[in-house]
Parts: C-alpha cells; sequence; structure tokens
C-alpha cells in the first residue's frame, strides 16, 4: 500500500509539472489575449490645474486651461494610432517573457 502511494504521488506531481511547463511554454510562444470591450467615448475628470502626467517611459506632460468657463474642455491623449483611419488602437495581445504588446484597431479589424 505505501508503495503504491509513493508511486501515485510521483505520478501526480510528474503530470502537475508537466502541466505547468506546457502552460508557460504555450505563453511563451502565443502570449496572454487581452479582450477589451466596452471602450468608452467620454470621461469626465475634475481636477485641479495644472494637471501632470508622468509616462511610464519618464516624459511629463502637462495640461492646464485657462479662462473663467465652466464648459468642458476637450483632451485627447492616444498612446497608438491605426495608420489606416487614425483611430486609437487597442492592446489584444501581451506576451510575458517578452514584454511586447500586440496593438489592434477596433474599427479597421470589424471589417
Amino acid at each position: 500500500m505505501d508503495r503504491a502511494l509513493r508511486w501515485a504521488t510521483l505520478i501526480a506531481v510528474v503530470v502537475l509539472v508537466g502541466a505547468a511547463l506546457s502552460i508557460l511554454f504555450l505563453l511563451g510562444r502565443e502570449g496572454a489575449t487581452l479582450r477589451v470591450t466596452g471602450i468608452p467615448t467620454e470621461i469626465t475628470l475634475r481636477m485641479v490645474e495644472p494637471v501632470q502626467l508622468v509616462m511610464p517611459d519618464g516624459t511629463h506632460l502637462e495640461a492646464s486651461v485657462s479662462g473663467t468657463t465652466a464648459l468642458p474642455v476637450e483632451l485627447s491623449l492616444d498612446l497608438a494610432t491605426c495608420p489606416t483611419c487614425g483611430e486609437p488602437m487597442v492592446p489584444v495581445r501581451y506576451h510575458l517573457f517578452t514584454g511586447e504588446i500586440e496593438w489592434a484597431c477596433p474599427h479597421c479589424d470589424d471589417d
């Protein structure tokens, strides 16, 4: 009985290690699929001026509005734009080991 339990444990460990390695292999080769749904067309933010944005590469962007108007101010920040239609692109796949992000245009890819 003790010997059978050891063999069953060894087989279970080998199967679990094999499954983990195959998952890591698939993630390394194909990446993780990102599904972005419900992209908002308008976001309302209220903040004290000036607004300073710090990008991951260290770039600083500053946005401020002058005047006494209480009307909304339009500000567009597109990190990746489609070379065909100019619309903002969304990330669709992230490669865990290389850090590479694949982008797609939701407007052009629907065709």
